[in-house]
């Protein structure tokens, strides 16, 4: 039997797995083959941690390698990060049988966290110079792959810690888009006949989540496409199967009235008495996902075309184009958003509608809204359209803190149901005048 599989402590006795051969290979030997300045004691505690995390050791082989590293004393040796306890010594400190002991550190050895200096006896203990307190040779444990590695621990917890939260988020948006769709489900089986939904049903049903930790996030990706793609269905039929028909009452707006206009609006006054001639504004979605803002004087018409990029600053361009159906001027006035929603004074002047925008993408991240949701209402709302009804969302948001009891739960809840009404054509010009009207009585 050799040195490098002595029993730890019992001469002549075979410790647990010898035969096996011990990683302690020319390549290990290699990589602490060179001298590095002391550490301390905790910086060498750290980084047993470390260790222990990144390889999921057991908890006696943790309190074993926490005890070893605890030992240290911070000598200068030429052979290293040296510690010798005995067996003994690591039985009380640690309460572990000398057996579970001697297991323990065979596992160290092989995972590549210490190298062991045996003496012939298999005892531990450091050898003085003669006439001097200077350690000259110790029989023990090398700590230095602890040091050496550590990069490599951190590197390995960062990438599981990243791992862990892009699951946890998977997990969070799954289980969202599967409530919203429940309670979508829960309104409609009052609304449609029950094997309309049965469909929808069953993808709640099937994109439960799985309760095993090492699912694939690739797996959870799937499901949250599923589910999402189920609540959107839902939603569309729970918009067909309860909108109003067009009347003149309501003017061809299929939302409900959120309060009643009991006084004449002075603006819309003032915009028929202009008469055809006076300049207007329109809005319309144009290719490549941007927004089009047309002006038109009478039988001219100038288009302001923002082309979405990956410019943050706006780009207007001046052509001739055809009038949109539907009229936005006050949803382009910049006055009018300062007056309704005085919050974006709050980031800067507003001198334009551009400004307005530009704060609008700001104030979205601060909307308790994911990166995925985030991505998916830019994406189909277009950057300049998403921004509004943010700066929107937050002003209503900002109002609710104000009040004795809060209403408003989850800011990015509210944000969803308005852009989805957005999408169905929800005027938000008549929201701004009416919150602009509120804010006035006050």
């Amino acid at each position: 039997m050799t040195t490098e599989q002595s029993s730890f402590g019992r001469r002549g006795a075979c410790a647990p797995g010898a035969r096996r051969p011990l990683p302690e290979t020319s390549a290990l030997k290699a990589l602490c083959g060179k001298q590095i300045s002391p550490v301390d004691r905790h910086t060498l505690l750290k980084a047993a941690d470390d260790a222990a995390q990144a390889l999921r050791l057991s908890t006696t082989a943790r309190a074993i390698l926490g005890c070893l590293a605890s030992t240290y004393g911070a000598q200068d040796l030429s052979q290293g990060l040296m510690v010798w306890p005995s067996n003994a010594y690591l039985e009380a400190k640690t309460s572990v049988p000398e057996r579970s002991i001697r297991r323990a550190i065979l596992l160290l050895r092989r995972e590549g966290l210490l190298l062991c200096h045996d003496s012939p006896n298999g005892k531990r203990f450091a050898l003085k110079r003669t006439g001097a307190n200077t350690i000259e040779k110790v029989y023990g444990f090398d700590l230095r792959p602890l040091i050496l590695r550590a990069a490599e621990f951190q590197a390995e917890l960062a990438s599981r810690f990243a791992h862990e939260q892009l699951l946890r988020s998977l997990r969070r948006d799954l289980n969202a888009a599967r409530r919203e769709l429940f309670a979508i489900l829960t309104a409609l089986a009052r609304a449609v006949p029950a094997g309309t939904i049965e469909p929808l049903e069953a993808t709640w049903r099937e994109t439960a989540p799985p309760r095993s930790k090492q699912t694939p996030p690739e797996h959870l990706e799937a499901l949250l496409v599923r589910a999402e793609a189920g609540r959107e269905r839902a939603e569309q039929i729970h918009y067909d199967a309860t909108r109003t028909q067009t009347t003149t009452a309501n003017g061809g707006h299929f939302g409900r009235h959120i309060e009643p206009n009991k006084e004449a609006s002075i603006e819309n006054c003032k915009e028929h008495q202009r008469g055809a001639n006076a300049p207007q504004l329109h809005l319309e979605a144009a290719s490549g996902g941007s927004w089009a803002v047309r002006e038109t004087a009478g039988t001219d018409a100038v288009r302001y075309d923002e082309r979405s990029g990956p410019a943050e600053t706006e780009s207007w361009t001046h052509d001739h184009a055809s009038l949109s159906e539907a009229s936005a001027r006050q949803l382009a006035d910049h006055h009018l958003w300062s007056e309704a929603c005085p919050e974006l004074l709050s980031y800067g002047k507003v001198t334009q509608i551009a400004d307005v925008i530009q704060t609008g993408l700001t104030m979205s991240q601060m909307l308790q809204l994911s990166l995925h949701a985030r991505e998916k209402w830019r994406r189909q709302l277009g950057r300049e359209r998403f921004a509004l009804v943010a700066a929107f969302v937050y002003q209503l948001v900002a109002d609710d803190v104000q009040r004795p009891t809060q209403q408003i739960r989850q800011p990015g809840g509210l944000f969803c149901h308005i852009a989805q009404d957005v999408l169905n054509s929800r005027n938000l010009a008549n929201d701004l005048m009416a919150l602009r009207r509120k804010r006035m009585r006050h």
